[in-house]
């Protein structure tokens, strides 16, 4: 093993220092032919069974139309050349072309060359970029096939080009470890055909540069453990493959993190800075955290027993799109920066000025309210939805389902709404309310829901306090400025808690955050002497949680809390919340 690895690195030192050759040109082909349209206004005339195949011979598509001398190839469409030979230097080629996606918010480009070998590309805006592929797969007739993958509205094509030479080698993809403890890690990376070798860099960032640890260092298999590391620094590695001939260009780098499987939970203080409308949420810093998610809560204090609304959402906050030309959302997101209450979720959901609309893509289609304790008046609960159904902006009749789901995303109780076109207020009655529960609104047609507003109310008694997820944020401080919130007192005050959280790898090797538990939680209420203007927070001395069983602890159990919170001036208070 010894002799081959010192033949492989004396091989390499070989490699390193030859000089590249002038690569040959399999195809270059622009697209300047294609004049109609122009890059802002695409032709709308689809060419891919026409023009295309009768200006550039062989090629072929689907949903491609003319830019003013590129092509714009449309969602669900594809632009395949010729087929050439491909076959020199064992099939390894690049490919080189010029994107751009249509969508502000990127998109996946797919290369295929021929029917073994496909690359995604992720570009993160709607600018031009220059795409460089080295890879494998060529033969003496092959084809490349570039198509929109993850994308809205399309990608558009301004050249592409193919080379050969004997100094390409595919680049390998480094890998996140799923091992490391601060003072070791696992580098890895995914093989790479025809690979004798792969020459690791593992390093520190100064000032000055790099700083490393390794470099060169050559190995044959796809990982290599490194020790003996500080714990308080940083480590990054990138890797080159080699065939004992070419060698790769460097491949992504890799920051290490850390794997952890928990993280402890902060402390949170007394506000500071309480004002009728706001304060200062503090907590105590922990080692390990990245950053921190400060949890706020609305607290309203119920004064007659009634129907009583528990949440009245209206998407004001929403003022992109319309519903002729909607902004398409991610996939799923929660939606915060559209909505006065924290914890709204939407799944394959578009906007279209102060509203939601739910739109089908490949997959089911919901919006979901923020989990609130649903188990008053025997679970009896009344959601009020304002929606339409359209297609092109055209009202039609249609069907939703609204569900009311429990804690674990389980369907609770279904109703099936039928919509009879334009805007009008469903209200719909569920029996099963829980503790910890939410309505969705639930669509798998092939038209687009809008939702227009949206309550949930409930009969509450007299003296019940409403805890309300009101606000969620994540900041890398110890403190942080509430403002803006409906004045407290006549029955409402504020509290929040805090979680802490650190990047970690689960075993897929995927980046996650793990999150803390939350903290103790703090009340924040206003007290107004009545002589002058000034407003003061009330101390909290002690709180204690109990369970539904009685059993009590100074931080909140999963599930149902009862609160009791005591106070500096003696006072006490009783409420139920759900974590």
């Amino acid at each position: 093993m010894k002799r081959i690895l010192l033949t492989l690195m004396i091989a390499l030192a070989a490699v390193l220092t030859m000089s590249a050759s002038e690569p040959t040109v399999i195809f270059t082909q622009d697209f300047n032919a294609f004049t109609e349209g122009t890059e802002q206004e695409p032709s709308t005339t689809d060419i891919s069974t026409s023009k295309l195949g009768q200006t550039l011979k062989g090629w072929s598509g689907k949903n491609v139309y003319e830019a003013g001398g590129k092509l714009l190839i449309g969602d669900y469409g594809y632009l395949q050349s010729s087929r050439y030979d491909m076959s020199a230097n064992s099939g390894i080629v690049r490919i080189t072309l010029r994107v751009k996606a249509l969508s502000e918010t990127g998109g996946v480009v797919r290369v295929k060359l021929g029917y073994t070998t496909t690359k995604d590309i992720y570009v993160y805006d709607s600018e031009w970029y220059t795409l460089s592929i080295i890879t494998t797969g060529g033969t003496s007739s092959t084809y490349v096939r570039v198509e929109p993958y993850i994308t809205f509205n399309g990608i558009m094509v301004d050249e592409l080009k193919v080379e050969t030479s004997p100094d390409f080698f595919p680049v390998p993809e480094a890998l996140q470890p799923t091992k490391a403890d601060g003072t070791s890690f696992t580098a890895r990376w995914a093989r790479v055909t025809g690979a004798k070798a792969y020459i690791l860099d593992v390093y520190t960032k100064a000032a000055t540069g790099r700083d490393y640890v390794l470099q060169n260092d050559t190995v044959t298999t796809t990982t290599r453990k490194v020790t003996d590391l500080d714990a308080s620094k940083k480590y990054y590695y990138v890797v080159r493959a080699t065939n004992g001939t070419a060698v790769s260009d460097y491949s992504n780098e890799i920051e290490v993190i850390k794997v952890v499987s928990s993280i402890e939970a902060p402390v949170a203080t007394a506000a500071t800075g309480v004002t009728e409308t706001g304060f200062t949420a503090n907590w105590k810093s922990v080692p390990e955290a990245e950053l921190y998610k400060l949890n706020v809560y609305k607290n309203t204090r119920i004064k007659e027993t009634g129907l009583t609304t528990l949440l009245d959402e209206d998407f004001s906050g929403v003022t992109q799109g319309t519903f002729t030309s909607v902004e398409f959302g991610k996939l799923q997101e929660y939606l915060d920066d559209y909505t006065h209450q924290s914890g709204w979720y939407g799944v394959n959901h578009v906007f279209a000025a102060g509203t939601i609309g739910l739109a089908p893509y490949g997959d089911a289609a919901s919006l979901t309210t923020p989990y609130l304790d649903l188990s008053n008046d025997e679970g009896k609960v009344q959601a009020t939805i304002n929606m339409d159904a359209q297609l092109f902006g055209e009202s039609l009749a249609d069907t939703v389902q609204v569900q009311l789901v429990g804690a674990q995303d389980q369907v609770l109780e279904t109703v099936t709404q039928p919509l009879a076109g334009g805007f009008k207020p469903y209200v719909i009655n569920f029996t099963k309310g829980a503790a910890n529960a939410a309505v969705r609104v639930y669509y798998t047609g092939k038209n687009k829901v809008f939702i227009d507003q949206m309550s949930l109310a409930q009969v509450l008694p007299a003296g019940y306090e409403i805890i309300a997820p009101m606000l969620s944020t994540e900041t890398e401080g110890t403190s942080l400025d509430v403002t803006g919130l409906d004045p407290m007192g006549d029955g409402v005050s504020y509290s929040y808690t805090v979680q802490s959280a650190c990047r970690s790898v689960d075993y897929k090797g995927e980046i996650i955050y793990v999150y803390s538990a939350a903290s103790n939680l703090v009340k924040v209420e206003n007290e107004n002497t009545g002589t002058d203007e000034t407003v003061t927070a009330k101390g909290v001395k002690r709180v204690t949680y109990y369970d539904l069983a009685g059993r009590s602890s100074a931080t909140p159990h999963q599930g149902v809390n009862v609160v009791v919170t005591l106070y500096t001036d003696g006072t006490k208070r009783v409420t139920k919340v759900v974590k």
